[in-house]
Order: C-alpha cells, then structure tokens, then sequence
C-alpha cells in the first residue's frame, strides 16, 4: 500500500495490472486529470546519500525554494519563491496564470544563514519538467547533506578580476564571508594592491587608505553571511606585456578554532621582499611570540632555478630578522621560509620579487604564477595576473600554473581555477550557467570554497562533482556593448584528495552555456604531480678556475659529470648522498668524465660531491626526475 504524502492533486484512480506493483510510481506525473496548478516536493537530510528519502531522515524546516519556468521562444523566465514547512514540505501554488510557452521548470534550494550548519545538494538540485496543456503538477524531492560550522567566527575572502590590461580600467572583486557559526565581530578587510596600479574607485567608501593599502569597515557579520565590494583600477601604459600584478586581501578577524600542536615554540615565521639600493632583499623575520628552538630551513629560486648553496637554515629568537640579499640583475626571486612544527595555522612564510633591475629595463617574467602563493588560510587571498593585450573570452585557467611543460605542482596543493564568458552572440543572454565537473579521483568536491565574481550567483555543488555556477536575470549584454560589458568571470578553489601518487595528471574543463543554447566548452587545464621538480643550480665551486657540469638535470637515469679547467693527474672520485646524509653511489671518473645511472634510486633530490685527494673541489644537487 502506497502511503506517501501526495501533494498538488486531488482524489486519483488507478488501475494495478496483475504482478505490478506500486513502488516508485509517480502518480502525478503519469496521470493526467488537470491541468497544472502547482509543484511541490520535500527537502530532506539525506543521511546515506542515496537521493530517496527514508523514514529515519527528517525533512528541512524553513527552507527557502525557487522555481524558475523558462519560455524558450522569447528567451524569458520567470522565478516564482516559496518555503518548506516544520516537516520540509513545499508546495508552490497559482500557475495556471502561465501560458503553454513556459515549457518547463527548474528548481533551487539555497542554505539558510545563521543555521550554525553548511548545507549541500547531492543528486541534483533541480529538474527540468515539461509542461504541455493538460499535463499535471510535480513532485520534487531533494537530498541534502549538512556539516557542522566551526564554533567560532571564520572570516574567508577571495579577490580576483577577469583580465589586466595595459593602459585599460579594470576591476578587482573582493568577496566575503563569515564561515563560522559566531558572529564576527568589528569585521574588516584590509586591500592591498600592487602598487604599480593606479586605483580609480571603490564600490563603497574606504574607511582608511595608507599608500595603496585600503581598508573597508564590515561591522558584525552575522554567520554565513557574505558580501562583495570592487575596487576599479587602471594598469600602467608602459610596463611590458606579460608584467605580473599581484593584490591581496585579509579579513579580520583572522583567528579560528584550531589549537596550536603541544610542541609549538610560539614563533611564527614571516618573509618580506623589496628591490632596495640595487639588490633584492628577503627578510626573515620572527613575528611570533616565542624564540625558536630549532633552526629551521630555507630555499631561494632564481627564475625557474634552485640556487646553491641551499637550503638555507636560520633560527631567530622573538623579534629577530635575517637579512639575505642578491644582485638586482632583472631575475626573478622567491624565498621559502619553513614555520616551526606545531605552527597553529597554514600561514606560509613566502616572499618574491619580479622587475627589480639595476642599468636597464629588461627583467624575467611569468614566473611567479608558477608556484603556490601564501594563502592557504580562509581569511587571505593573494591574486597574481599577467597583463596581456586580449584573451579567449571563454577560458579556464587554474593556479598555481605549475612548473614546465608538465605544469608540476605539489602533493596536497590546493587548485584555484577561474572560469571567464563572454557573450558573443547578437542578443543580451538572460541567464549565464557554468557547470565544471571535477575529476573526482584526484580532487576533493567536499573542499569546494565558492569565490569572487563579475555578477552575483546562485552556487550548488551536484552529485559526482559537477561544480555549477548560476547567474539568472544576468543579462549580460553581447559584445556590441562592448567588451568590458559583454564579459564575466568566476573563481574557486578546491583541495587536491590526499597524497596523490606522484605523476597523477589532474585535467579538467567547464562548460558555459548562455541562455538555452548549445554549451561552449573551455580549454582544459593540465597539472601534473610532481616532488623537487624545480630545476637546481646544480654546483657550487670550491677551488677557483674550475667548472663542474651535470647533464641532464634532472634525470630518469644515467647522467654525466664533467671536470674542466684542471690537472686529473690525481684520481677524481665523486659521492652522492641522499637528502638524509646517506651515500648512495660512488665512484671514480675516467679522465675528467664520471657517468653514473640514477635509475634505481627514489624519485627525489640528492646531492654530490666533487673530491681529489681528499679534499672537496664542488658540490651541488642532482635531481632524480619522475618524468
């Protein structure tokens, strides 16, 4: 016997065939006695994630809906609201006053703020009903899944424009959001942006600017509550193609509910950069409270290079900085600095410099978006963009960009990836859709952080990873509004499944679709991973007038050493050590040759030393590569 709850309806007859049964009939849409006068369904917690709802899962209380009936014909849609009562149910009456042309519905249900929870679709979210004369109401059940927000205020922010060009006004949007299940409060946000653009506007008035660091007064945020503000900018005319601009920006407060690890020295660890009196300068600096009580280590990269020697070590009481400095020659640089074992957060101590040259005008670029950037906690978020003259108006790009052709980055990195449309057709799109399925296998859909965008949207995240932005009543005008009007972008991030296996291939599209037309599918984005894949300078010589070279490096297998520039009247020998100190080959040179095969060792890095009479001519790193 069939004892569901059957909305829309009245009193139905049905006549059961011998054998037949009654599970999983949906009488209204097989029956046809009225024409349709109303959709309801139930949202329900779907605790097995099976998309049916048991009698164990409660229904969702309170919960707003959205139907959304579309006429194809003059490209027009009209949203209707409703709410779910104590047991979830919804019923969204008085549609009879829609005409035939309204071919169909789509459904929404969006997470109430302030529920101390985060609630998510599984399945779908929606579903796309026809609706000839004649044919009857529909019933819609929904799955939802719910965490528990952290008991604390979480303060997250994302900043990011479409594109920087130059001579042209541009626009960074800022969004926020309270993540916590408290109110933030006396919430701000502090903007940093790079100093070489020229800031034209704000969305609303800073309450402090300091150089081309501004400040935006929030107030108490309640939780789950989110915002956006633009800041307008103009890039220089004269920078070369290809410069990169970063800008940052930090909500306060920036704290959450982690404890810091019992073995903690209350250091933490910060790294600031400048190109000063012809040199780039990094200073590590001890900002936390207690004195470090173990050196820790460093790494320098020069343009796409591991510097020698390296890695570096220091260990800094309270207060305390090092200064390290290099020749300002147009080279790219970036110091990693580690955080001491125990260290509360994911704040990472990295600092770069791009452009700073001394006697000219030519400098390295495109290679800060290789790594990962410091902003690994909810509350920052560092946007780095290269200027370019024009782009694909609908493309995908992820960050970091990743090392060489490979694009390597780093087990447990997180993706950031950036979805742009433009509208190139002959007629103002109504409504703009992204859906980006995520490859499951190597990323995490739970970790899906929704981000900054050109226009307000709806976010849902389906069942088997499918990403899905929406942006109804968008009208996004097509490119004879021009350019700037006709274009859009959205961001997000999302973790990587833990300790991937090295070489995993991480490949992923979006498919944007304008209105009821056809999807347009992006470029696909490529992301290999990889461990010590950066290139290192590979000797560091100890007796002058010599030279020392190792290729290739890295490398799958044998490798050649070569001495030039000295006597080999006395034998030549040669050791390398694992990262831990461990000899693992040695041997003699031939001449001023010493071949040797990497293959059986671990995929890592591993450092040799050059040696004659006992004495050490050279040493520096070799690298046994994955590829």
């Amino acid at each position: 016997m069939f004892t569901g709850w059957i909305p829309c309806a009245d009193t139905l007859s049905v006549t059961v065939p011998a054998g037949d049964t009654l599970n999983d009939v949906d009488y209204l849409t097989r029956l046809d006695p009225q024409p349709v006068d109303s959709v309801c369904g139930i949202l329900f917690f779907d605790y097995d994630g099976d998309c049916r709802k048991d009698d164990y899962e409660p229904g969702m209380a309170n919960w707003p809906v959205e139907l959304r009936f579309f006429n194809p014909v003059t490209q027009d849609s009209i949203y209707l609201n409703g709410e779910t009562d104590a047991d979830g149910h919804f019923c969204i009456d008085d549609l009879n006053s829609l005409t035939t042309e309204y071919q169909g519905t789509f459904f929404g249900a969006y997470d109430v703020p302030g529920d101390g929870q985060n609630c998510r679709t599984v399945c779908q979210d929606g579903q796309f009903i026809l609706f000839p004369n004649n044919s009857v109401g529909a019933f819609i059940p929904v799955g939802l899944i719910c965490d528990t927000l952290p008991p604390c205020p979480i303060m997250e922010v994302d900043i990011a424009t479409a594109g920087i060009r130059p001579c042209m006004p541009s626009t960074y949007t800022v969004r926020y959001c309270n993540n916590g299940a408290l109110t933030a409060e006396n919430a701000y946000i502090e903007i940093t942006v790079d100093p070489a653009l020229s800031v034209t506007g704000t969305s609303q008035p800073a309450s402090g600017v300091n150089g081309n660091v501004y400040t935006f007064q929030l107030g108490d945020l309640p939780s789950e509550f989110c915002g956006d503000l633009h800041i307008y900018f103009t890039a220089p005319c004269n920078d070369p193609l290809g410069t990169t601009y970063c800008s940052e920006a930090r909500a306060f407060p920036n704290t959450d509910c982690r404890l810091p690890g019992p073995d903690w020295d209350g250091s933490e660890i910060e790294v600031q950069a400048g190109c000063t009196g012809g040199e780039v300068q990094f200073r590590i600096r001890n900002v936390g409270s207690g004195n470090m009580t173990k050196a820790l280590d460093y790494i320098v990269i020069e343009d796409n290079v591991l510097r020698m020697p390296g890695p570096g070590s220091f260990q800094l009481d309270a207060g305390q900085e090092m200064l390290r400095s290099f020749p300002a020659d147009g080279s790219f640089f970036r110091l990693e600095a580690e955080q001491a074992a125990g260290f509360p957060n994911a704040e990472q101590a990295v600092a770069w410099v791009e452009g700073c040259v001394t006697g000219g005008d030519t400098f390295s670029i495109g290679y800060v978006n290789q790594y990962f950037l410091p902003d690994a906690e909810p509350w920052v978020d560092i946007f780095c963009l290269e200027s370019v003259n024009s782009y694909d108006p609908n493309d995908k790009n992820g960050f970091p960009r990743g090392y060489d052709d490979a694009h390597y980055i780093g087990q447990n990195t997180d993706l950031e990836y950036v979805i742009r449309f433009q509208n190139t057709g002959t007629a103002p799109a109504i409504d703009v859709e992204i859906r980006d399925t995520l490859p499951v296998q190597f990323l995490d859909p739970t970790t899906v952080r929704p981000g900054a965008s050109s226009h307000a949207y709806q976010f849902d995240m389906q069942d088997n990873g499918v990403v899905v932005f929406r942006f109804p009543n968008i009208y996004l005008p097509d490119t004879s509004a021009g350019d700037a009007a006709s274009q859009g972008f959205v961001k997000f991030r999302v973790s990587q499944r833990p300790n991937l296996p090295i070489s995993a291939q991480i490949r992923n599209t979006a498919a944007i679709y304008f209105d009821n037309n056809a999807p347009i599918i992006t470029n696909q984005t490529l992301h290999t991973i990889g461990i010590n894949f950066i290139l290192v300078q590979s000797v560091e010589v100890l007796r002058p007038q010599i030279e020392v070279t190792v290729a290739p490096n890295p490398t799958t297998g044998w490798a050649n050493l070569t001495v030039g520039g000295m006597s080999t009247d006395e034998q030549l020998t040669c050791t390398i050590w694992s990262m831990a100190g461990q000899p693992v080959l040695t041997g003699r040179f031939s001449g001023t040759h010493y071949t040797f095969d990497a293959s059986s060792l671990p995929a890592g890095m591993y450092v040799f030393t050059l040696q004659q009479g006992g004495e050490v001519l050279a040493r520096g790193k070799v690298v046994r590569s994955v590829r």
